[in-house]
């Protein structure tokens, strides 16, 4: 973990973050010098996905997800801050209830302050490339899991045929994603 006072890589001027989250489970997958280089990514709002709350880039093996500037709509930094780090635990929390989800490395923040969360990269499918047949064979499934994650007390409230999934091409399993806007339903335990 970097200190606030103290640059994660020499000679790159500007790069003073911190670490707000980290998943113990996966200590060490991402860099220091990483971290600082997708916080100035960050900074130049680079952006290949535009979602309601948040703007997503791609490098490598993986996924960094940032807020969209505050406005009316959307989060201020505090809440772009809690909702990362709720994102890391939902994620967490489904995983090790083998539900297949992308897995949520560090919550960061860039040089001028945007909190950002780097998650793995998954080549998934997307449901709404998918023809018909293939939606159809596969809402069986999306069913059930939503069914799961409900009794693990989540309400998924964007997650549905059309939206929040994918198949990865690698493994075939149905991934879910993108939990800004689940809330619990219950205490979870």
């Amino acid at each position: 973990m970097v200190r606030n006072d103290e640059s994660p890589v020499e000679g790159i001027v500007g790069t003073e973050s911190r670490t707000f989250w980290e998943n113990d489970l996966y200590l060490g997958e991402v860099s220091e010098v990483q971290l600082a280089e997708y916080g100035l990514m960050v900074d130049r709002k680079e952006m290949e996905v535009h979602g309601g709350y948040n703007n997503v880039f791609f490098v490598d093996s993986h996924a960094i997800r940032y807020p969209i500037p505050p406005s009316v709509y959307n989060p201020c930094k505090e809440e772009g801050i809690e909702n990362i780090i709720k994102e890391g635990e939902i994620s967490r929390h489904l995983l090790d209830n083998r539900i297949y989800t992308p897995k949520m490395f560090i919550g960061y923040e860039s040089p001028n302050e945007v909190p950002f969360l780097v998650m793995e990269r998954l080549d998934l499918i997307d449901a709404e490339l998918m023809d018909v047949r293939e939606r159809k064979a596969l809402e069986g499934e999306i069913i059930k899991i939503i069914g799961k994650i409900q009794r693990l007390g989540y309400n998924p409230r964007d997650l549905h045929i059309d939206n929040n999934w994918g198949v990865d091409r690698s493994n075939g399993k149905i991934a879910v994603f993108d939990f800004g806007y689940w809330v619990k339903s219950r205490e979870v335990a």
